[in-house]
C-alpha cells in the first residue's frame, strides 16, 4: 500500500507526485506549487539589471517577490521575479493589464523586463500588513472594502478582470489605506478563458466564485469578482474565510454546495455579504460599483439594495423602534408559518416533479424540444422565486435537483443533490445523479482528443468510483467501466458495454461515438455525436474536435 506524502491516507502508485486525489487538487487549485519552495533564492546584494535585492518578501503562484532598491531614481520597489518558466505567458499578461491600472487603490507598476535570463515585474513597494492579517473595526471594514469595489470597478471599466482577490493580496499601506496587487491571474474582458493552472480551477477557493473553482470559465465575469469582494468583506468582518477544510478539495465542495456560516455582524453588512456572495451570479450586484454603493449607504444608516429582495426586511425597516409593533408582527408571522409548514413544501414538490418529468420527456425526443425545454425553463424560474424562504424538504431538493440537472446546469444541480444527502446519505437516487454528474465532467476532461489526462480527470474519477460505489447501481457501474475500457484502448469493449447503459446521458453519447470512430464505422459515430449535441449543445467544440480527427 502507498501513502499520501502530504495527508497519509492511502494513495494510488501512480498518483501524482506521490499524492492522493483530494490532495493533487489542492496541489493544483492552490497555485502555490511545492516544488518551487526548495528553488534557490536571489542573494541580498545581487543586481538584476536597474535593481539591487535588498531581501525576499513573499512567494506567490508564479513568482517570488523581493523588496529591491532602483538605482537610477533611487527608490525601494518589490520586484516579483518568475520562478515558473511555464508561467511566462501569464506573467507577461500581469505586466500589460497592470500598466493599464493608475488607481490609488492598485499597486502600481513601475517597470518591467529581463536581465541575466530573469524576468521581472516592478511595483511599488506599500509598507503596512496584508488585510489577512489585519483585525479592523466594522466600519472600517466596510470602508476598506468600499474602496476596493471602487477600485475593481476601475479595472473592469479598463477591461481587466483579477481573478484572485482575496485578503492577502490586498495591502493596507500605513496600516489603513487598502492597495490591491497580484494581477497574475486576470485577464481582460473577452479574451478566452485560457492560460489556466493545468487546465482547471483557477483563484483561491475560500475566495472564489463557484463558477471559477468549478472550472467554469466560460461563467467568469464582472460578477466573479464581486463575489470575491464579498467574501473579502467576510473576512474582514469574521476574522476568517468564508469556507474552510482540511483539503482544497473539501473547501470547493463547501462552496458549491453550502452557505458560509452566519455572520455575527450588523444586518445590513451580512445581507451586502450575501448578496455579493450569492451562487447564483444574476442574484450578485451586476457590478462592483453597485457593491460600493451599497457599502455607501450602510455606512450612511440608509436603506441598502440588498435588503430589497425581502418584503419582511422591508417591513422590519418601517416598524423599526416600534416595539409593539413588532412584537405582532413576528407573532403573527410565526403561527403563519406554523400553519402552512405542512402544506408549502408538498405543493413545490409536485409542481418541480411535474417541470422534470416534462424536461425529460422533452430532451428524450430526438431531436430534442427546444422550445418546450426552453418553456419548461420559464417555468422552473417562477417555482425557484416562489421556492425561496420556504422550509427546506427532501423531495424538494430532490426535484429541484433533476431539473437543473436536465437544464445542465450542474453546479446547481450537485448543490441540491449534496443538500438532499447531508438529509439522507444513503439515498441512492441523489447518489446516482451526483455520481453521473461527476462522470459527465470527467468524460469532458479525459475525451480531449489532444490533451493527456489532467490531475484532476484523476480526483474526478477518484470521486465516481466512491459515489458508484454506494449507489450500487449496475448501469453506472457499466458506463464507469465503458469509461475504462476506453481509456485502456478497447473501444468495442467499450461501446458493448455502453449498450446498456446510455440512456440519455448526453457524455455517454459523445463516448459511444469516439469509439465509433476509433472503430472507423464512422456512420455510427456520427449518429452518436449528433444525439449528444441534441442533448447538450455545448459538447459542440469537443464533438468538432472529434470530426476533425482521422
Amino acid at each position: 500500500m502507498t501513502l499520501c506524502e502530504r495527508c497519509g491516507s492511502e494513495a494510488d502508485a501512480g498518483d501524482l507526485d506521490g499524492l492522493c486525489p483530494r490532495c493533487v487538487w489542492t496541489q493544483v487549485v492552490d497555485t502555490l506549487p511545492a516544488r518551487w519552495d526548495d528553488e534557490p533564492s536571489l542573494d541580498e546584494g545581487r543586481r538584476l539589471g536597474d535593481y539591487t535585492i535588498l531581501g525576499q518578501v513573499a512567494r506567490g503562484g508564479m513568482g517570488v517577490v523581493y523588496r529591491a532598491r532602483q538605482e537610477s531614481v533611487g527608490r525601494e520597489v518589490a520586484l516579483k521575479v518568475l520562478s515558473d518558466p511555464d508561467a511566462l505567458a501569464r506573467f507577461r499578461r500581469e505586466i500589460a493589464l497592470s500598466a493599464k491600472l493608475d488607481h490609488p487603490n492598485i499597486v502600481p507598476v513601475h517597470d518591467a523586463g529581463e536581465a541575466d535570463g530573469v524576468h521581472f515585474l516592478a511595483m511599488a513597494f506599500v509598507e503596512g500588513p496584508t488585510l489577512d492579517e489585519a483585525r479592523l473595526a466594522p466600519r472600517a471594514a466596510l470602508e476598506v472594502v468600499r474602496k476596493l469595489a471602487l477600485a475593481v470597478q476601475f479595472a473592469h471599466d479598463r477591461g481587466v478582470l483579477h481573478r484572485d482577490l482575496k485578503p492577502g493580496n490586498v495591502i493596507l499601506a500605513d496600516g489603513r489605506e487598502p492597495r490591491i496587487t497580484d494581477f497574475g491571474l486576470a485577464r481582460e474582458v473577452g479574451a478566452s478563458p485560457s492560460l489556466t493552472v493545468s487546465g482547471i480551477a483557477m483563484g483561491t477557493p475560500p475566495y472564489a466564485a463557484p463558477e471559477l473553482v468549478s472550472g467554469r470559465l466560460e461563467d467568469v465575469d464582472a460578477r466573479t469578482d464581486v463575489y470575491a469582494l464579498g467574501a473579502v468583506l467576510y473576512h474582514a468582518l469574521a476574522g476568517r474565510p468564508p469556507f474552510e477544510g482540511r483539503t482544497a478539495g473539501e473547501v470547493i465542495a463547501r462552496v458549491l454546495a453550502e452557505d458560509p456560516p452566519p455572520l455575527a455582524a450588523d444586518p445590513d453588512a451580512a445581507a451586502i455579504c450575501a448578496k455579493a456572495m450569492d451562487k447564483d451570479r444574476a442574484a450578485r450586484y451586476a457590478s462592483a460599483r453597485e457593491m460600493a454603493d451599497d457599502l455607501e449607504r450602510a455606512l450612511a444608516g440608509r436603506p441598502i439594495v440588498a435588503r430589497r429582495a425581502g418584503a419582511l426586511d422591508r417591513l422590519a425597516r418601517r416598524v423599526r423602534g416600534n416595539r409593539a409593533l413588532s412584537v405582532m408582527i413576528v407573532l403573527c408571522a410565526v403561527l403563519a408559518a406554523l400553519n402552512l409548514l405542512p402544506y408549502l413544501p408538498k405543493g413545490y414538490v409536485r409542481q418541480a416533479r411535474s417541470i422534470a418529468d416534462r424536461l425529460e420527456a422533452a430532451r428524450s425526443k430526438s431531436p430534442v424540444d427546444a422550445a418546450a425545454v426552453r418553456a419548461l425553463d420559464r417555468e422552473f424560474a417562477d417555482l425557484r422565486r416562489g421556492v425561496v424562504g420556504t422550509p427546506e424538504d427532501r423531495d424538494l431538493l430532490y426535484e429541484m435537483a433533476r431539473c437543473h440537472v436536465q437544464l445542465n446546469q450542474r453546479v446547481r444541480a450537485v448543490e441540491y443533490l449534496s443538500r438532499r444527502l447531508a438529509q439522507e446519505p444513503e439515498f441512492a437516487p441523489a447518489i446516482e445523479a451526483r455520481a453521473r454528474l461527476w462522470l459527465r465532467e470527467y468524460l469532458e476532461r479525459r475525451g480531449m482528443p489532444d490533451e493527456p489526462e489532467s490531475p484532476a480527470a484523476r480526483v474526478i474519477g477518484s470521486l465516481i468510483q466512491e459515489e458508484a460505489a454506494r449507489a450500487r447501481s449496475a448501469t453506472l457501474s457499466a458506463l464507469l467501466a465503458a469509461v475504462e475500457d476506453h481509456a485502456s484502448g478497447r473501444p468495442a469493449e467499450a461501446r458493448n458495454k455502453l449498450g446498456i447503459s446510455i440512456g440519455s446521458d448526453p457524455g455517454a453519447w459523445f463516448l459511444d461515438g469516439r469509439c465509433a470512430r476509433m472503430l472507423g464505422r464512422m456512420a455510427d459515430a456520427e449518429r452518436s455525436f449528433e444525439r449528444a449535441l441534441e442533448l447538450d449543445p455545448a459538447l459542440q467544440a469537443m464533438v468538432e474536435k472529434e470530426r476533425s480527427r482521422k
